[in-house]
């Protein structure tokens, strides 16, 4: 069911919750995050534009056993609800029943938005625990002092996480990258644990370990990391690719679960032992997308990651782009190579209230982006940038 923002302000909320909250100690909410993870070993990180509940749906089907929302900077999403400013990010939550475990998770620089999000009325009985992001890397986080660059100012971090967790009623855990070394990361969390955080994820990246310099997850950090924290749960996250690496991951550091982003946005399978077609994986996400709320636009960028191994060429992702209903994209994937076939039992036909027939127009491309797709064209391969890739980020 979908949450229905403009009941999300009735009430007091903060008077409501906070005399609740300020009775329950660091102990209990840290054995309630235990348990949220027991016998949980599969988890799907937030991915923004990416963990809508189609997808975290998709996901579970097939394996995960833990799901967060995407990232959503509180203040945004406040503004909005009280339509203070024009909106600066759509953020659309949408909950089910099967979908739990289910994490919340924020992002923000100053504690009031975030504890005021948290205890939003929209989010009773369809979360389990509330994340702080810590590992946002991208630079306007960093200039913003939230994310990753909050783990420059760790005391401004540490009182952040002290009034949060104080004033919600979930458990709180925070999703961090390495800082500076890996002893520096562990003092940091050690004062979080002390002032009520209950957990940690850790990504065994730098924040400027990102696009080019992307290289390889530090599983000895997280190693390591979870040495010095033996009773706290602990998730680790980076170089998932494939159904073993979960346990891998397990086995070589010692972590609660795996958490897997990227790899889960090119292969949701990759939860479970069995594998499928590419086309069976389409048919299973259209299935479930065609039920729930979701933009046209966000739909064929989920496409985009499941098939791109498959499409090659720029003007097919072009085409698939421009396409408005079932018909558009199956003709689309018959032309890749290898073909994508899939089998639907609904009509291809546009149908009022069917979210799959929502039309997409795509902005005019930028002049940049044109010449690029003219070289492409042209068969250069120095030109074979997607002017219509989606900015999908990876996990944070």
């Amino acid at each position: 069911m979908e949450a229905n923002i403009s009941e999300s302000r009735k009430g007091s909320l903060e008077t409501q919750e906070e005399s609740k909250i300020g009775t329950v100690s660091h102990e209990s909410m840290s054995d309630r995050l235990k348990e949220i993870y027991k016998g949980k070993t599969r988890v799907l990180a937030p991915l923004v534009g990416g963990s809508d509940l189609s997808y975290r749906l998709l996901a579970r089907k097939y394996g995960a056993e833990v799901t967060f929302t995407e990232m959503c900077i509180s203040e945004y999403f406040l503004d909005e609800v009280r339509k203070e400013k024009k909106q600066v990010k759509a953020y659309t939550y949408e909950f089910d029943e099967s979908d739990r475990p289910l994490i919340l998770q924020l992002a923000g620089n100053t504690a009031q938005p975030i504890i005021e999000m948290a205890n939003l009325p929209m989010f009773r009985g369809k979360i389990d625990a509330v994340d702080l992001n810590c590992g946002c890397p991208q630079s306007f986080a960093m200039e913003k002092g939230y994310g990753s660059g909050l783990l420059k100012t760790p005391d401004r971090l540490v009182d952040l996480c002290r009034e949060i967790s104080s004033k919600i009623p979930y458990p709180l855990s925070v999703k961090l990258r390495l800082e500076q070394d890996t002893q520096h990361t562990i003092d940091i969390m050690t004062r979080l644990k002390n002032v009520g955080v209950a957990g940690f994820t850790i990504h065994g990246r730098f924040a400027w370990q990102r696009g080019d310099k992307r290289g390889n997850a530090d599983w000895n950090a997280i190693k390591e990391i979870r040495s010095a924290f033996p009773d706290v749960t602990i998730v680790g996250n980076g170089d998932i690719r494939k159904f073993s690496d979960f346990e891998a991951m397990i086995k070589d550091t010692g972590v609660d679960a795996g958490m897997v982003g990227y790899g889960a946005l090119l292969d949701p399978t990759l939860f479970q032992v069995e594998t499928k077609t590419t086309g069976e994986i389409v048919s299973d996400y259209l299935t479930i997308a065609r039920k729930h709320k979701n933009k046209w636009i966000d739909i064929l960028r989920h496409l985009e990651w499941m098939i791109r191994k498959s499409i090659l060429d720029v003007e097919q992702k072009s085409r698939l782009f421009q396409t408005q209903n079932l018909a558009g994209i199956a003709e689309v994937l018959a032309h890749a190579s290898p073909p994508i076939i899939f089998n639907l039992n609904f009509n291809f036909e546009v149908e009022d209230g069917d979210q799959l027939a929502m039309p997409y127009r795509p902005r005019k491309a930028s002049a940049k982006a044109e010449r690029k797709l003219k070289k492409a064209r042209a068969g250069n391969p120095a030109g074979t940038a997607d002017p219509t890739k989606p900015q999908l980020h990876e996990q944070w």
